[in-house]
C-alpha cells in the first residue's frame, strides 16, 4: 500500500489493516485501529491480550478440541457476562472493541467481533459446528454407511 498523504496515524493504521493486497484482514486489529480515532492513547496490544485471555479461559472451561457455537456463546455471556447495553444502546463505547472488551457491554457488531475473535483464536470452526451434515450417494453397502457416520456424517442415503 502506498504511504498515506495524510499524517492521522489512527488512519494509517486503519488502511494498512484493512488493505486489499493482504491475504487475510485481521478483525480485531482493525477494529482497534477504527478505535483509535477515540482511544488514540491506547495501544491495541492491551485489547489483542484481553482476546487471548480470553480464549484461554474459554479453553481451560470448554475444553480443548471442537468447542460449538452455543457453547461459546454461552461462556462469553453467561459466565464472562457480555451483553448488549439495553440501557444506552447510544453510547458510543459500545461500538468500540478496546471498551466493549472492558466494560463487557456492547452492540450486536462489536459483540459479534469478541466472539469470532475468541473463536479464531480457539480455532473453532462456530459457524459450522453444529451444522447437520447428511451423506447422499451411490454406495448402499453397510459397510458404506458405517464408513459415512465415521467420516462426521449425522445422517446417511443412499439414492436409489
Amino acid at each position: 500500500m502506498p504511504p498515506s498523504t495524510d499524517s492521522d496515524p489512527a488512519l494509517d493504521a486503519f488502511r494498512r489493516e484493512v488493505d486489499p493486497a493482504r491475504s487475510e484482514i485481521d478483525l480485531a486489529r482493525a477494529h482497534l485501529a477504527l478505535g483509535a480515532f477515540e482511544y488514540p492513547g491506547q495501544p491495541a496490544e492491551t485489547s489483542l491480550t484481553l482476546l487471548d485471555e480470553l480464549a484461554m479461559r474459554a479453553e481451560a472451561a470448554l475444553g480443548a478440541g471442537k468447542i460449538g457455537a452455543l457453547d461459546l456463546s454461552r461462556f462469553l455471556f453467561k459466565v464472562e457476562g457480555f451483553s448488549g447495553n439495553a440501557a444506552d444502546r447510544a453510547d458510543p463505547r459500545n461500538s468500540f472493541l478496546n471498551m466493549v472488551l472492558q466494560r463487557r457491554l456492547g452492540i450486536p457488531i462489536s459483540l459479534s467481533v469478541v466472539y469470532l475473535e475468541v473463536a479464531r483464536r480457539l480455532k473453532a470452526d462456530v459457524m459450522w459446528s453444529r451444522t447437520p451434515i447428511l451423506m447422499l450417494t451411490a454406495l448402499a453397502g453397510i459397510d458404506d454407511q458405517v464408513n459415512g457416520i465415521e467420516a462426521g456424517a449425522d445422517a446417511y442415503m443412499s439414492k436409489p
